[in-house]
C-alpha cells in the first residue's frame, strides 16, 4: 500500500507541470472544462454501475455542474480581460 502511495506522489510531480502547460496553451477556463467532462464521463460509468441512471444522474449533478460552472467564468474571465 505504501507503494502505490509513493507512485501517486511521484506521478504528480510530472504531471503537475505537464498540466500547467496544458493550462497556459489552452487557457485555464477551457483545461478546467476539458478534465470535468473527463471526470464526468468517469464518475457516470461508476454511478451507472454501482446506481443505474439515478447514479448517472447524481454523479452528473455533483462532478459535472460546479467545475464546469467554474470552467465557463473563468473563459468569460479571460475573453473580458483580453478585450
Amino acid at each position: 500500500m505504501i507503494t502505490l502511495i509513493y507512485l501517486v506522489y511521484v506521478m504528480g510531480i510530472f504531471l503537475g507541470p505537464v498540466s500547467g502547460r496544458i493550462s497556459n496553451r489552452f487557457g485555464g477556463g477551457n483545461t478546467l472544462v476539458a478534465g470535468s467532462l473527463i471526470l464526468g464521463i468517469t464518475g457516470a460509468g461508476f454511478g451507472f454501475e454501482y446506481g443505474g441512471w439515478n447514479g448517472v444522474l447524481y454523479c452528473v449533478a455533483g462532478f459535472l455542474v460546479i467545475p464546469i460552472f467554474t470552467g465557463i467564468v473563468e473563459q468569460r474571465a479571460s475573453k473580458k480581460n483580453k478585450g
